[in-house]
């Protein structure tokens, strides 16, 4: 009797599996980016005739929609949109198959990468293209705000995930500073600390034949400041910041959106604040140690983006 049970759960797994995978269309491919051939894959989902486009960025470093990114994709962007919208994936320079360096780009050669990757779309998938949308993580929110500001003739809207609005020395003093608060210090004392190892990461001289590519990165990016890209935004863009956020906090990049347009955001841009959710939008409190795979990621997140963008697709 339990042999039959567990072959009739196989059975079931099976069919719910076959089910998924008669449902999307995953295509690999491969295109032109400055010097460098990036590859990516989108997935198009069955029965939906030219369906909007999500383009991801990812955050830093070798991160990749294949690896680092897997499971945070599973549960954030195709859980929520992979039924009804074409999603388009690629790797850096360097990651995966795509040749190049990514640690020898600045900000604006990787915002090109992405609209690259939308035009080469736009030509060979069947997706309807008068409705892309660039969603970028962590620094793919820097991207992705470099994309809307450049290129957002080009995208119907883009959306920020725990992107600053802060420039990059910020940023790392940010993050210093929680990582001096978790470990006991006042924070009159943690901001010290965290102003003070900042100021030496960044001056301090890295070499070309050095083999820390974060390092290398760091150099390219380190004088980055996103203002005047954010106020030449005019394509609807949102932020979305966690609120136990302690890489990028949601109240100075907050104040720093409010200063650039003197108090006076434009109706194009909106903020909004993720209750509860640490960088990667999992629920999770400040200085949390545990392992990061008994977290739950936000619904909230998932909800207010599947709004924010269905309200763009609506007839005007």
């Amino acid at each position: 009797m339990k042999r039959k049970i567990i072959i009739l759960i196989c059975l079931v797994l099976s069919a719910c599996m076959s089910t998924y995978a008669q449902d999307i269309d995953s295509i690999h491919f491969k295109f032109i980016s400055g010097d460098n051939i990036l590859h990516g894959k989108v997935t198009l989902p069955k029965g939906e005739k030219r369906p909007p486009l999500i383009v991801f960025l990812p955050g830093s470093g070798e991160s990749s929609y294949r690896t680092n990114y897997k499971r945070w994709l599973a549960n954030t962007i195709e859980q929520t949109f992979i039924n009804d919208f074409a999603i388009l994936n690629f790797d850096k320079p360097g990651i995966g198959l795509s040749t190049g360096a990514w640690y020898k780009e600045d900000f604006f050669m990787q915002a090109r990468n992405a609209i690259e990757a939308v035009r080469y779309a736009k030509k060979h998938f069947p997706f309807d293209t008068s409705n892309v949308f660039v969603i970028g993580h962590s620094q793919g929110g820097w991207h992705t705000q470099i994309v809307a500001s450049k290129y957002g003739e080009e995208i119907k809207g883009a959306i920020s995930l725990a992107g600053p609005a802060t420039n990059v020395f910020e940023q790392d003093v940010q993050s210093a500073t929680s990582e001096f608060l978790c470990k006991g210090f006042d924070s009159s004392t943690a901001v010290q600390k965290a102003v003070l190892k900042t100021y030496e990461e960044h001056v301090n001289p890295v070499s070309d034949t050095s083999f820390n590519k974060d390092r290398l990165h760091s150099r390219r990016i380190q004088g980055y400041e996103p203002w005047d890209i954010i106020e030449t935004i005019k394509t609807p863009f949102v932020f979305f910041f966690g609120q136990n956020d302690e890489l990028v906090y949601a109240d100075r990049s907050i104040e720093k959106i409010k200063n650039i347009f003197s108090g006076k955001v434009p109706a194009n841009i909106s903020v909004r604040i993720i209750s509860g959710a640490d960088h990667s939008f999992r629920i999770a409190e400040k200085c949390y140690t545990g392992s990061t795979k008994n977290l739950a990621f936000s619904g909230q997140l998932n909800s207010e983006l599947r709004e924010w963008i269905l309200k763009l697709l609506k007839p005007q």
